[in-house]
């Protein structure tokens, strides 16, 4: 008997090996070194399907991949972030990067880019306003964490807590706003900070 997937995995268990993601990538990133070095008119951009690009990166910010949801939701923000560099004024890529900084709870992203986009219907728009409020960081309310910065966060008054997290993930802003927001009450502990 055949194991039963579910239809995300199946869209996204082989989407990294994807030969057309991967090319519209590879043009994206091309063009954006083009603009980057200020040398548009001595060499041609790469044509490719802008539409496609960003439905690729709606795509992936809402992979629900058991292992790889998170590497496919940090492709989504690289790309939708990069096309935003690419095509500044186009009022369709604010509204796919509304979408992906939606999805991927990048509440900075949300902001930086002004998109005008809105989630759907009522349910998302109460859950979008709980999980701000959840995700406002106490030292700093005008800023936001992202869903793990807030796990570790949240754990670290615990007795005994030991974390591990990837390159840029902000193990240290989460530090430095843990030490702030104890400083804030009143808080007479020693800190040293070792970055």
């Amino acid at each position: 008997m055949s194991e039963k997937k579910s239809l995300g995995e199946a869209l996204f268990v082989d989407i990294e090996s994807n030969a057309y993601l991967n090319e519209l990538h590879e043009k994206i990133l091309y063009n954006y070194a083009l603009k980057l070095f200020q040398l548009e008119k001595k060499k041609s951009p790469k044509e490719f399907e802008l539409k496609d690009a960003l439905r690729f990166a709606d795509l992936l910010s809402k992979s629900t991949h058991p292992t790889r949801s998170d590497i496919h939701k940090m492709w989504a923000q690289e790309l939708i972030i990069l096309l935003n560099e690419i095509e500044s004024d186009n009022p369709l890529v604010k509204l796919y990067a509304g979408s992906v900084f939606s999805s991927t709870d990048n509440h900075q992203g949300l902001q930086l880019i002004n998109s005008e986009y809105e989630n759907i219907n009522t349910f998302e728009k109460i859950f979008a306003q709980f999980r701000n409020d959840y995700l406002t960081i106490p030292a700093a309310p005008e800023m936001k964490f992202f869903n793990a910065q807030k796990e570790a966060y949240d754990h670290l008054s615990d007795p005994c807590f030991s974390y591990s997290g990837p390159t840029l993930m902000g193990k240290s802003f989460i530090m430095r706003m843990f030490i702030k927001d104890e400083i804030m009450h009143g808080s007479q502990k020693n800190y040293a900070f070792f970055d």
